[in-house]
C-alpha cells in the first residue's frame, strides 16, 4: 500500500470518531441534565395524552411511551413530552409497560421545570444507569476510529527501513 490510500482512510476513520464524539456528547450533556433536574422548582402538571408507539424491522423491535402534559408556572401556561431527558425508544419492554401502566390521561403529575427556562421540564429526574449505553455506544464508535486511524496511519506512513537498523560487522 502506498501512502495515499492515507486520503481515504483519514476520511472514513474521521467519520467513526465523529459520530461516536456526538454521541458521547449528547448522551452526556442528557446524563447531568437529568441529575441537575433533581434541585429544579415543582409544580403540578396534568397528562393530556399517552401514547404507544412500537417500531419493528425483521431483527428488533422497539418501543417508546409518548407523553403530553400541561403545567402552568407563574401565570404562564407550558406543554410538554419530555418523560426524563435520556428516555426515549428501546427494546426494555419492561420499563415501558412501567409507564404506560402509571401514566393515564387527566393525572396529575408532579413536573420538574428549569427555573430560568420554565418550557423546559421533565416528569422524572436522577441518573438511570441504561441512559450510559448510548455514551458507551459513542465511546465504542469513537475508539475504533481512533484505533483504526493510529493503526492504518503507523502501518501506511510508518517507518519500514528495519535495514537502517543493522549494523553489519564483516
Amino acid at each position: 500500500m502506498d501512502k495515499p490510500w492515507l486520503y481515504i482512510i483519514v476520511p472514513f476513520c474521521s467519520i467513526f470518531i465523529i459520530v461516536g464524539g456526538c454521541l458521547m456528547v449528547s448522551a452526556g450533556r442528557k446524563i447531568v441534565l437529568g441529575a441537575k433536574a433533581r434541585h429544579w422548582p415543582q409544580t403540578t402538571g396534568q397528562v393530556l395524552s399517552v401514547e404507544s408507539k412500537d417500531t419493528s424491522d425483521s431483527e428488533s423491535s422497539s418501543r417508546e411511551i409518548r407523553v403530553r402534559y400541561a403545567y402552568r408556572v407563574g401565570g404562564h401556561d407550558y406543554e410538554s413530552s419530555t418523560i426524563h431527558p435520556t428516555y426515549g425508544s428501546s427494546s426494555f419492554e419492561q420499563a415501558h409497560r412501567g409507564l404506560e401502566s402509571l401514566l393515564r390521561s387527566t393525572q396529575q403529575v408532579r413536573v420538574y421545570y428549569d427555573g430560568s427556562q420554565p418550557s423546559r421540564s421533565t416528569l422524572s429526574v436522577g441518573f438511570y444507569s441504561c441512559s450510559l449505553a448510548s455514551f458507551f455506544g459513542g465511546f465504542i464508535f469513537f475508539g475504533a476510529g481512533v484505533g483504526f486511524l493510529l493503526t492504518f496511519w503507523f502501518a501506511l506512513a510508518g517507518d519500514w527501513d528495519f535495514a537502517r537498523g543493522i549494523t553489519v560487522i564483516r
